[in-house]
């Protein structure tokens, strides 16, 4: 921790910035269990345990979750004997790896623990959870409500926002003629709705991510729906972007679009633009409306009638009228109406390092007071 540009985990960044938020505040101590090169104002212990990074490009995918699985195993192991040891208080794992289920069950223990649950949860994670969440002094965080949304048989602790490190992300003036989206080249980003929007508008799209290749079909939906499009020169594709470079980007553009066709657990590519003063527009689906305020950061836009995969609460509060592609052109005339200062002072508020510090030692205490 932090990740590496090539490999960037968000889920290894924000882990390492509660650590050093931690120990920031003062009120702790601080032990962080990660791989041997992390970078930590907190304690490091790694067991001699190194990255993970290099593996995931020379095994296959099945052999890379055999390796995971395995470092995983010790790397908990060594850990719960050592916190048993000094008579640490409470133990934070985040992104468990179901694997690990039988092994905490069978594990005698005195101390909590607290999962926080980063990655989308799908069928074949359920019962894992379910048997987690179920264990005595296992607690389990979600990252955002939508993400528990029908997943009544999970007995979720709490619900805890990612925070953003502010410093990282300055205020840009915008008012270029360019629009922007950023993350994993796949089809359930839906960046081919963002093209689409950028030709009604005139407007430059910068698409700054690369292709992912752990999803099936994402190779033959680039070739299909956004290379043929990068011959036009004003749609611009960016690869590995260091974070000055993407802040700049942000910052310059004058609307972030978001038109994800899933229910996306969470979406920091959001608060980033809104830190830079960029208003967000997205589709009404899993986080977006937690994470933008509609009219006031940015438009909230229901998508079209072919899907059913709304959040149906506010469909007849939108300020936008209009669905789908339609919907997103709609919103960018009405762009210039949403203050820079507001998706700042939105992001600085509510999804600050400082906030999700806060909000995690809520967690702590409510925890060690059972």
């Amino acid at each position: 921790m932090p990740s590496s540009q090539a490999q960037h985990n968000i889920a290894w960044d924000l882990t390492g910035q509660l650590a050093d938020g931690l120990v920031a505040v003062g009120r702790h101590k601080v032990t962080l269990f990660a791989a041997n090169n992390s970078v930590t104002k907190a304690r490091l212990v790694h067991f001699d345990i190194g990255p993970l990074d290099s593996a995931r490009e020379s095994l296959s995918p099945a052999d890379y979750r055999e390796k995971v699985k395995e470092e995983e195993t010790a790397m908990y192991t060594k850990m719960m004997e050592m916190a048993t040891k000094e008579h640490i208080e409470l133990v934070h794992i985040h992104e468990p790896n179901e694997s690990l289920v039988d092994l905490v069950a069978r594990t005698p223990r005195a101390i909590p623990l607290l999962f926080t649950i980063h990655e989308p949860i799908l069928s074949n994670r359920l019962e894992g959870l379910e048997k987690l969440g179920g264990l005595e002094k296992c607690f389990l965080v979600t990252i955002s409500k939508a993400q528990r949304n029908g997943f009544t048989t999970i007995p979720f602790f709490e619900t805890v926002y990612h925070g953003v490190p502010i410093g990282d992300f300055p205020v840009g003036a915008g008012g270029q003629a360019q629009i922007m989206v950023a993350g994993r080249i796949s089809g359930e980003k839906g960046f081919e709705d963002a093209i689409a929007t950028a030709s009604h508008t005139g407007d430059t799209l910068v698409i700054a991510g690369k292709v992912d290749q752990s999803l099936l079909g994402t190779n033959s939906y680039f070739r299909e729906k956004i290379e043929p499009r990068l011959y036009d020169a004003k749609i611009v594709m960016k690869q590995f972007l260091s974070r000055p470079e993407l802040a700049a980007y942000y910052g310059s553009s004058r609307a972030f679009l978001y038109p994800t066709k899933w229910e996306e657990p969470f979406g920091m590519v959001m608060l980033e633009s809104m830190a830079c003063g960029t208003p967000v527009i997205g589709y009404n689906r899993g986080c977006v409306p937690e994470l933008v305020v509609d009219g006031v950061t940015g438009f909230i836009v229901e998508p079209d009638e072919k899907s059913n995969l709304t959040n149906t609460s506010n469909l007849t509060k939108l300020a936008i009228k209009q669905k789908g592609i339609a919907g997103l052109v709609e919103a960018m005339g009405h762009v210039t109406e949403i203050t820079r200062d507001a998706c700042r002072s939105h992001v600085e508020t509510n999804f600050s390092i400082g906030k999700m510090v806060t909000s995690y030692e809520n967690c702590y205490k409510k925890i060690l007071s059972h």
